[in-house]
């Protein structure tokens, strides 16, 4: 687990379906997700699919605790999900935080 400030800007792309399908799903546009990574944010390593190393970044926008789930090719994040933080998520965030 790694407690990250804020990070410098970075791009940021995703499949335009799967973004359909999150915003209908959770009710969060991709297209916001810069704001979770601009912030303090707690990063954690999530899974290896394949070669494919899943991250999830742990923080808030607008007060509530929101998560997104990504992967990096080359310098751009590419969001797979984003999402309200489950509890053992917002648990893990505090544990760094303290909020």
């Amino acid at each position: 687990m790694q407690a990250v400030g804020t990070q410098a800007p970075m791009d940021f792309e995703w499949d335009e379906a799967k973004r359909l399908s999150n915003l209908a799903k959770h009710g969060l546009d991709f297209a916001d997700a810069y704001m979770l990574f601009l912030a303090f944010h707690v990063r954690i390593e999530a899974r290896t699919t394949g070669n494919e190393r899943r991250w999830l970044a742990i923080g808030t926008i607008d007060g509530k605790p929101i998560t997104a789930v990504f992967t990096t090719r080359q310098s751009s994040i590419r969001l797979i999900s984003f999402r309200r933080s489950h509890h053992g998520e917002r648990r893990k965030y505090r544990a760094l935080h303290g909020r």
